[in-house]
């Protein structure tokens, strides 16, 4: 549930970061800033993906296991 919430977050940043690109309208402070979003968000959004493969793949191997 909260790595949903974070991916969820991580898209709603995305979005925002997105917009503030578009309306920086060229200087160079504001793209700078909003580039840093889009790359932290992207980020965020892979660590989320693949905290849930290794969620799955411990719960999958400790059931097998067990």
């Amino acid at each position: 549930m909260v790595i949903s919430l974070s991916a969820l977050v991580a898209v709603g940043i995305l979005v925002y970061s997105g917009i503030q690109y578009i309306v920086a309208a060229g200087d160079e402070g504001k793209v700078e800033k909003a580039t840093k979003g889009i790359t932290y968000a992207i980020v965020g959004l892979v660590v989320c993906f693949i905290s849930v493969l290794i969620v799955n793949f411990v719960l999958g191997t400790l059931l097998k296991a067990a």
